[in-house]
């Protein structure tokens, strides 16, 4: 199996293009096109037509029966105008 100069010379020509290609396609930038591009789907026409109406009210409604269960007590403030000994 002894193989002659001419063929080991092209082996490795085959080899080192082999390796130049893989390094190039590594050093080559992604393109945008490789990326997902995102579907939107619009729900009403004008400002606002991507937001989910239902997905809306379902977070107001969360909102107001949080509000509603934690009722917090307020304090009221005591003002008066007797003492000025602190001036």
């Amino acid at each position: 199996m002894v193989l002659s100069v001419c063929q080991l010379l092209k082996e490795r020509e085959e080899e080192l293009g082999r390796q130049a290609t893989a390094e190039a396609e590594k050093r080559k930038p992604k393109s945008r096109k490789e990326e997902p591009t995102l579907v939107t789907k619009t729900f009403t026409a004008g400002v606002g037509k991507y937001i989910n109406p239902t997905a809306v009210k379902r977070q107001i409604s969360e909102a107001e029966s949080n509000a509603t269960n934690s009722s917090k007590k307020k304090f009221k403030t005591k003002t008066s105008l007797t003492d000025f000994s602190a001036w």
